[in-house]
């Protein structure tokens, strides 16, 4: 019993690690969100993936180092989905874009960031969900 537990512990440390090759943006597309947010989070966004620090935006609950551990690198995957009302949830469809070349491949996939509120509700929790 204790090497079975010993096995599947590794394994599924194996597979977190592996897992963090991985990035999904939920973007909220709801209308308690405003358009000039979303244009910054995006700017905000591309420049941490990058790795350079966020030029103007507002750390809360961590330091730049922090932010360095999410720079993006050659095979890693990036997924930009947006979420809002239960049928724009409901469509969410995760299918990574890999990275090749850094950063054309981080701005280009950073192209599909809805930066335009159009949904009168947000299901956050379906929308991690949909993800998972």
């Amino acid at each position: 019993m204790k090497r079975l537990y010993t096995i599947l512990s590794l394994f599924l440390c194996t597979l977190s690690v592996y897992a963090q090759n991985n990035v999904f943006v939920l973007v909220d597309v709801s209308k308690s969100v405003k358009k000039t947010d979303l244009v910054s989070a995006k700017q905000a966004l591309s420049e941490v993936f990058i790795g350079t620090p966020p030029s103007n935006s507002t750390i809360v609950g961590g330091s730049l180092q922090d932010l360095q551990q999410f720079k993006i690198a050659t095979n890693d995957k990036i997924a930009v989905l947006k979420f809002g009302d239960q049928a724009t949830t409901l469509n969410i469809s995760p299918s990574p874009v890999t990275i090749v070349s850094t950063p054309t491949d981080i701005y280009q996939a950073l192209n599909n960031f809805p930066t335009t509120p159009t949904d009168n509700n947000t299901y956050y929790t379906l929308a991690k969900a949909k993800i998972a």
